[in-house]
């Protein structure tokens, strides 16, 4: 068994620790049981962007502005893409 991963609840930012071999089981958080990885961009604000940033899996951020014509074509790529790395990467969108 290898050692657990400390991943930050995208819902309350509570730290989880999930064994790797676990990532693809959807695993749900300790403190507000919501799922930990969802196959979805996490929203980032100032309020949890240090919190989601202390997580063991890499975080990946989209840094978009609602009135950017790129940001919003880009916006379906990044969330399929949410779907693939699902459990090996974590996906944010952050609001410029």
């Amino acid at each position: 068994m290898s050692d657990p991963l400390l991943i930050p609840c995208p819902h309350c930012n509570g730290l989880n620790r999930i064994p790797s071999e676990r990532l693809g089981d959807a695993p749900r958080c300790g403190r507000c049981q919501a799922e930990v990885l969802p196959a979805a961009p996490i929203t980032l604000t100032q309020a949890n962007f240090a919190s989601q940033l202390k997580g063991d899996l890499p975080l990946l951020v989209d840094v978009w502005a609602s009135w950017c014509g790129p940001c919003k074509a880009f916006a379906p790529t990044f969330q399929q893409a949410a779907v693939q790395l699902q459990g090996r990467c974590r996906l944010g969108k952050l609001d410029s």
